[in-house]
């Protein structure tokens, strides 16, 4: 008997413990490899605590040491609030390093799927298995924002107002929509004061080491797309408008997100579309989400950008919402049942 339920145990969590199993391989994984895109918030929270600027020459000096053109030159461009990632990890021996900021990108992104009760298996979705091989901030932000909206399901109304004020604040590009989504529905539900004590702490600690950082960002800003083209994907727009329409919340603000702010060409930048995914519980969904995600690899090389991206991502999710839609119709009960229930 003792058997019967340790086998089902194990059944119950095979999920989770191949999910563990994946992260011990990516722990071991940092250690062989050089990922750097962690390090500016990083570089950022030791130059200022040392009394210099995260947009001086000491920063460009570390870009030009570690990158090569055109990134070497495009210099330190997220705002000063950004640091809030980088203290917790600043002060760690650089072996160490790439170790916790990726079991940190990972654990995030575990938890939030976890507590929202979305498959394990969308840790395989390819702009977020990406951004946590190259411990992209972006990929955190995402796991944090999932946290958060359970913080708000549960009416956790301090650690979501924390989240969001900190998603919000670090990466605008990535962020905003959710933040104030979040924040609107912190305001609508009467807690103004938790946000603006937290939004005037995480605001003011950057004013405190370096009060003209705004107008230096901006500059960095600029300089940064100058160097590096971005693309815009303008063209989601209405199909994130129609989801909005359709009062599916998650998806219309997720491909909203990714269409009006311009991005990188890389799938790391797509993370927020796992967003859309919240209200799928389907593994099958799941897997099929993420068999899509990877054929980025492929499309390219027989049809334009903008084309790969609507095949591989775009359209999995209204495919996966209109058989959820197709499901739940088939779930309710007919009228006449209705009636005869009220009866």
């Amino acid at each position: 008997m003792s058997f019967v339920v340790v086998q089902a145990h194990i059944l119950r969590y095979k999920a989770w413990y191949m999910g563990f199993g994946f992260a011990a391989f990516l722990v071991l994984l940092s250690l062989f490899l050089t990922p750097t895109d962690h390090l500016p918030v990083v570089w950022a929270a030791r130059i200022e605590l040392a009394g210099g600027s995260a947009y001086g020459p000491e920063m460009d000096a570390l870009f030009h040491e570690y990158w090569d053109e055109p990134f070497a030159s495009a210099g330190f461009a997220y705002p000063l609030t950004a640091i809030w990632f980088g203290l917790p990890i600043a002060f760690l021996p650089d072996v160490l390093l790439n170790m916790v900021a990726c079991v940190i990108c990972l654990g995030s992104v575990g938890l939030g799927l976890h507590l929202l009760r979305m498959p394990v298996a969308l840790v395989l979705f390819a702009p977020v298995l990406w951004g946590i091989q190259f411990i992209q901030l972006t990929t955190c932000l995402m796991g944090l924002t999932l946290i958060a909206i359970w913080a708000a399901r549960e009416r956790r109304w301090w650690l979501m107002i924390i989240l969001l004020v900190l998603i919000s604040a670090t990466k605008p590009q990535t962020t905003l929509l959710p933040g104030l989504f979040l924040a609107l529905y912190a305001l609508r539900a009467g807690h103004w004061k938790p946000l603006l004590i937290i939004g005037a702490v995480v605001i003011s600690l950057p004013f405190a080491l370096e009060p003209d950082w705004v107008t230096k960002w901006i500059a960095s800003a600029q300089r940064y797309t100058n160097a590096i083209p971005a693309f815009w994907h303008y063209y989601f727009l209405p199909i994130g408008l129609w989801f909005l329409w359709k009062r599916h919340w998650w998806a219309g603000i997720a491909i909203s997100q990714i269409a009006l702010f311009p991005m990188l060409f890389h799938p790391y930048v797509l993370s927020p579309l796992i967003l859309a995914y919240i209200p799928l519980k389907s593994n099958r969904f799941a897997w099929f989400m993420v068999a899509c995600s990877w054929c980025v690899l492929l499309l390219p090389f027989i049809m334009p950008y903008w084309l790969t991206l609507t095949l591989s991502y775009i359209v999995p999710i209204c495919i996966c919402y209109y058989l959820k839609n197709i499901r739940e119709e088939a779930e309710q009960p007919s009228s006449l049942a209705a009636i005869g229930t009220e009866v």
